[in-house]
């Protein structure tokens, strides 16, 4: 989930070259919309947290207040940013991200990071 057509590109490239099927929302409204809808079609999300209207915080925190209130499973959520602060990432844990990788990020530390909570033998979407 990311505003900015140049990340989403980018974004996507990386995580298919690691045979991952990917899909791709511009806002934070929308992401929320295609988890709610189905819900167990995602092994993950990437979330920008700058984003106009719902930022990741708010977009994290109604994933997250779903899967409690209708006792679905965590879908792992790293938390991608270009605040890169001493608090940032506590801020991101606190919010409900799984990880945080800050912006510009390593591919390397990228795939490391997504192995850990996904696979791509478990992606059969």
């Amino acid at each position: 989930v990311e505003d900015k057509d140049a990340n989403i590109l980018f974004a996507k490239m990386m995580v298919e070259s690691q045979c991952y099927a990917v899909e791709t929302r511009n806002n934070g409204q929308a992401a929320i919309d295609a988890i709610t809808s189905n819900h167990e079609k995602y092994c993950g999300i990437l979330l920008d947290i700058r984003m106009p209207g719902l930022d990741g915080y708010e977009v994290m925190g109604r994933i997250r207040a779903m899967e409690q209130e209708k006792n679905l499973s965590r879908i792992p959520i790293i938390a991608i940013t270009a605040n890169a602060l001493v608090d940032d990432e506590q801020k991101c844990l606190d919010a409900g991200a799984d990880a945080y990788l800050p912006k510009p990020f390593d591919p390397e530390i990228l795939y490391q990071t997504l192995n850990a909570y996904c696979s791509p033998a478990d992606d059969t979407r």
